[in-house]
């Protein structure tokens, strides 16, 4: 249900470009509180860097040149 509404919020908003990141981390944030495997992984990364290999998108991931800002 939370989902639902945080997506209708997101399909009326006129700032997405503003907000996007943010909406992002709460929504990454909800997703590991429900699947702890999963959170632990990523905990036991550290300070790695972790990549969005995506060539198709240079703002979540590293694009095609590598050289996104890999917001994810």
């Amino acid at each position: 249900m939370k989902h639902k509404r945080l997506l209708m919020l997101i399909k009326i908003n006129t700032h997405w470009d503003e907000i996007k990141v943010e909406i992002m981390e709460k929504l990454l944030r909800l997703k590991l509180e429900q699947n702890p495997y999963v959170k632990q992984k990523l905990l036991q990364t550290k300070d790695y860097l972790i990549c969005e290999d995506s060539p198709k998108d240079s703002f979540w991931g590293i694009g095609k040149n590598r050289d996104g800002q890999n917001q994810l």
